[in-house]
């Protein structure tokens, strides 16, 4: 097993992907974002957490990812401003680059940090590329701890 995750994770890294953004609609609206960002599973959270958006302005998104959560709260028209937090450079990268293709930047602040119960704690925090899970115990980010990738 440990073998098929570090050849995953060694791959993953010399592919190179090209970006291809596809449309969706949510709520409604017509929504331009990049490839895999929105599941086209019907997802039981993701429909929880538009029903919260529904009823909020503001919003903080720790742990946002690729922006998938960040792209549905900002198609309600009563979010004003939503807060993109992630450890993950590329990930966060991809978070805005959604949120800028279809004008909805100038709704949300980003932040490039972990968020810890310790102030000045420095960790590893085990991930690789977008997507993928992320964490500080590499025994949850798996293929990123079989290469050593780690923030």
């Amino acid at each position: 097993m440990k073998i098929k995750k570090l050849l995953g994770g060694i791959l993953f890294k010399i592919t190179n992907k090209n970006e291809v953004f596809e449309n969706n609609i949510l709520n409604g609206k017509t929504i331009k974002t990049t490839k895999a960002t929105v599941s086209k599973i019907k997802e039981v959270d993701t429909d929880w957490y538009n029903r919260l958006a529904q009823n909020s302005e503001c919003i903080y998104e720790v742990g946002c990812n690729i922006g998938q959560t960040a792209v549905y709260a900002l198609t309600n028209d009563n979010v004003k401003k939503i807060l993109l937090v992630d450890p993950n450079p590329e990930a966060l990268s991809v978070a805005n680059k959604n949120l800028i293709h279809n004008n909805l930047i100038h709704k949300s602040q980003s932040f490039l940090g972990f968020v810890s119960n310790k102030i000045g704690e420095k960790l590893d925090f085990y991930t690789i590329g977008t997507g993928a899970a992320g964490s500080m115990y590499a025994s949850h980010a798996e293929t990123a701890a079989a290469i050593g990738s780690k923030i």
